[in-house]
Order: structure tokens, then C-alpha cells, then sequence
């Protein structure tokens, strides 16, 4: 299964510090889509927990995996495909609200703070999901074009 990333009205910009964030190094999307398919390196976790400023259990938690899953994860190098998914669309994320809110540090304060649009919970908390991460990239792609969530 491929991944659409021109559903979400990402572009190659946005793919390219992604990949860039995770260590990633491909030639285009087709070839982003095999590495995603084939299980991104573990290395990569270490990176997102890095980039969101969160401990292991929080990183778990966003995951949806235990933290023995994530220690074995960390241990066999490699993560499965689902995993890989759901990392790189937190990563771009993450990018994307760089770019709207202007820097990093505002991209993980708006990511962390509770959110009357999605019932006074964080966006982070809300990411349980490749769908909900999906639904989390639209909200930020409409804050860059003047709706206020």
C-alpha cells in the first residue's frame, strides 16, 4: 500500500524536511513510499521523540505501543510498516506547523496545549491515529489560510 501524500496537500518542500528531520535520504516519492513500506529504521524514533520534546512513555503513548513494544522496536533496528506510517506523518506534522506558526518552539506549544476545537484536549493527544494526524494536518493547513481553530 503507498501513501498519498497529495491527498493532504503536502508538498515535496514539506516531504523533503520530513525526510530530512528522520534521517531519510530518497529520490522521490515512490522511493519514500518503499522506505515507509519496508519499515523505517528505529533511529528514526529517537529523532521524533527529539523533535517533540517528549519522554519514552509519551512517544509510546503517540505511537499506540507499549514501551516493551518500543524497546524492542529501538533494539531490532527496525520499525513496522504501520509504525513507520505514523512517525513520518508526525514528522510532517511537526514540519507543518513550523511553517504555519513560525518556529519551533511555537509548533510544540500549539501541539501541547489543549484545544477548544478538539474538546480542550492537545493536538498530541489527539494524534492517536494516522486519521487523526490526517485530520491535524488540515487544521494547520487552514490556520495558514486564516481559519482561527
Amino acid at each position: 500500500m503507498t501513501f498519498n501524500f497529495n491527498a493532504l496537500a503536502i508538498s515535496d518542500d514539506e516531504l523533503n524536511t520530513a525526510s530530512d528531520i528522520l534521517g531519510i535520504y530518497v529520490k522521490n516519492q515512490k522511493a519514500l513510499n518503499h522506505s515507509i513500506n519496508d519499515g523505517l529504521n528505529a533511529s528514526c524514533l529517537k529523532l521524533l521523540q527529539n523533535e517533540l520534546a517528549l519522554n519514552s512513555l509519551e512517544l509510546s503513548q503517540l505511537l499506540n505501543v507499549s514501551i516493551r513494544t518500543l524497546s524492542r522496536r529501538k533494539s531490532s533496528g527496525k520499525l513496522n510498516k504501520n509504525e513507520s506510517q505514523r512517525v513520518f506523518l508526525l514528522t510532517i506534522m511537526i514540519v507543518i506547523a513550523n511553517k504555519v506558526l513560525g518556529d519551533h518552539g511555537s509548533a510544540l506549544r500549539w501541539l501541547k496545549s489543549p484545544k477548544k476545537a478538539l474538546n480542550g484536549i492537545s493536538p498530541l493527544e489527539h494524534a492517536k491515529s494516522d486519521q487523526k494526524i490526517e485530520k491535524l494536518i488540515n487544521i494547520l493547513h487552514q490556520i495558514e489560510h486564516g481559519v482561527f481553530l
